[in-house]
């Protein structure tokens, strides 16, 4: 998936904006290799110049939980929770 997306913004010609993508993608799902419930956060790496990936980590208050809110920061910063990537 994540080769998609690099491949995909590579290939994408006359942009009515110039710069990196403001963009950010979140995918959930059973992981065979795993055995566990995942979810995880795609999103533009300035330095590297590419799309990268990461896996949300359980939240420290409940173990096992993951938890992950989209939405810009002013709209998902709730006091009392925190960063869990």
């Amino acid at each position: 998936m994540l080769r998609l997306f690099n491949e995909m913004y590579k290939d994408v010609r006359d942009l009515p904006i110039h710069g990196d993508p403001d963009a950010q993608f979140t995918f959930g799902g059973w992981s065979w290799q795993r055995n566990a419930y995942n979810i995880w956060y795609i999103d533009w790496d300035e330095e590297a110049n590419e799309f990268k990936f990461r896996a949300v980590r359980p939240w420290k208050e409940y173990p096992g939980a993951l938890l992950w809110f989209d939405g810009s920061a002013s709209a998902v910063d709730t006091p009392g929770l925190h960063s869990t990537v």
